[in-house]
């Protein structure tokens, strides 16, 4: 029995670099669900907080379709990925 990966911010951020990068490559190399992973970069892409080509990829086994996303966080520090389920957690504890 295979347990779920649990995605956090910080696994994206090592999983993008400063090239760009497909997002199912990006969810092989951290080892995760790729249309999970494109949904999360999607939305943090919406926030501004990845930079997203104009190319799309098609996923040949689900169908879904990708950007590529190149990592903008340390270039720009005004825009940090949100803070994922567990470091909200921590925040509201304090």
């Amino acid at each position: 029995m295979g347990r779920k990966k649990k995605i956090t911010w910080g696994l994206i951020r090592k999983g993008i670099d400063h090239e760009w990068r497909p997002a199912r490559e990006i969810a092989r190399k951290i080892g995760a669900n790729h249309s999970y992973l494109a949904r999360l970069l999607s939305n943090a892409a919406a926030l501004g907080l990845v930079e997203k080509s104009k190319k799309r990829y098609r996923c040949p086994v689900c169908g879904a379709a990708f950007d590529e996303v190149k990592r903008v966080d340390n270039m720009y520090p005004l825009f940090r990925l949100p803070p994922g389920p567990a470091e909200k957690k921590r925040g509201a504890a304090r």
